[in-house]
């Protein structure tokens, strides 16, 4: 994330010390319009990081509340509520470390990179207008002492004019404290930390999942003559036509003119991709394309919910080959009509056959050649 300067505030320390709610209710409703609550922080057991937060941070983290336990374990918060309706669920930030650390709490709109699709969470320069903005935090700006854990019940309500199937968000702790500077080719940039929680919200109503591909392709290179590899590179966009979050693979195979199976890529993880999303593949450069013709590309894309094929074409023409024989066949039909000519020309010049009398008519007095 870009580097930021935000103000910041002191959560007041009231001395209560609370420890981990158990069998939290994820889909428990709230009241209208509630802004949710922030338990006062507990001190944990420091600095040693347990197996839970590996992974994430060396110092922090910022995950999920377990349904079922104190354990931090959901690497997602999945919700179903409909149009005016409001839920609540928790976040959970620990700081590992000995010192305070400063935070931004936000809720954010997630999206997918164009790049494999990742599920991504804006930064907190750009203005929700889905499921982060939904979202109601108790507070976005939180000092947490070290050793300690703090527990952010926040709530989300649906707008009434929500659309049936599901929407994407979630909410990102971003650390506040100096970022770390790094050198790289003698110019130093700061990098702020930050941990983000996927926040999946289903509105009732009908489903309507579906996939497509798109802008499938290929850019290739082949030999000029036709002789030697051709090779070429497969390039395709898998598109999240519906209103469901998918989760699959999808797979490329190369065929020929007449149908023989010439590469099979292997499977691209499909992972989370939200309604509206798309991804982009660019598989690896690949050998063995025929000598000449059409090649034809056939993705097949395979998710929980739905399956969905594509496909496209492209020829391989070996331009320089072609011209070549197109240049030598000239010059034979050219050297063939002038020797034509030539030939014809020598039998009008030739004298007729022996025995065989000419026959002239003298047209100059108009009177016929005698027949004989």
């Amino acid at each position: 994330m870009n580097n930021m300067h935000h103000g910041r505030t002191t959560a007041a320390a009231i001395g209560v010390v609370l420890t981990l709610f158990l069998g939290l209710l994820a889909f428990a409703p709230a009241t209208a319009g509630a802004a949710g609550t922030l338990d006062a922080a507990a001190s944990i057991s420091c600095p040693n990081v347990p197996a839970a937060a590996q992974g994430t941070t060396a110092a922090w983290s910022f995950v999920p509340l377990s349904q079922s336990s104190n354990f931090l374990s959901r690497s997602a918060i999945h919700l179903i509520a409909g149009p005016g309706q409001t839920v609540t669920d928790t976040a959970v930030l620990t700081n590992y470390s000995v010192d305070t650390l400063p935070f931004n709490v936000y809720g954010s709109d997630a999206y997918n990179t164009k790049v494999l699709g990742t599920f991504t969470l804006h930064p907190p320069n750009v203005k929700p207008i889905g499921v982060g903005s939904w979202i109601t935090l108790p507070v976005n700006n939180y000092d947490l002492p070290g050793c300690h854990v703090a527990e952010f019940h926040f709530t989300v309500k649906v707008p009434l004019n929500a659309a049936p199937g599901d929407h994407a968000g979630g909410i990102v702790a971003l650390n506040l404290a100096s970022p770390d500077a790094s050198p790289q080719s003698g110019t130093n940039f700061a990098v702020q930390r930050g941990e983000g929680i996927a926040v999946y919200v289903r509105v009732p109503g009908p489903l309507h999942p579906g996939v497509a591909a798109a802008n499938v392709g290929a850019t290739y290179s082949s030999s000029p003559l036709g002789f030697g590899s051709n090779s070429a590179k497969v390039h395709y966009q898998v598109v999240n036509t519906g209103n469901e979050v998918l989760n699959g693979q999808s797979q490329v195979t190369v065929k020929n003119i007449f149908g023989s199976t010439v590469h099979t890529f292997r499977p691209v993880a499909i992972v989370a991709l939200i309604p509206g999303g798309r991804m982009t593949v660019t598989e690896p450069k690949f050998s063995g394309l025929p000598f000449f013709g059409p090649v034809h590309l056939d993705v097949k894309m395979t998710t929980t919910v739905t399956t969905s094929t594509g496909s496209a074409q492209f020829w391989i023409v070996p331009w320089l080959l072609i011209l070549i024989v197109i240049v030598v066949l000239a010059l034979l039909y050219y050297f063939w009509r002038r020797r034509r000519k030539r030939k014809q020309a020598e039998e009008a010049a030739a004298p007729p056959p022996d025995g065989t009398p000419e026959v002239e008519s003298d047209v100059s007095r108009g009177e016929p050649a005698p027949v004989l």
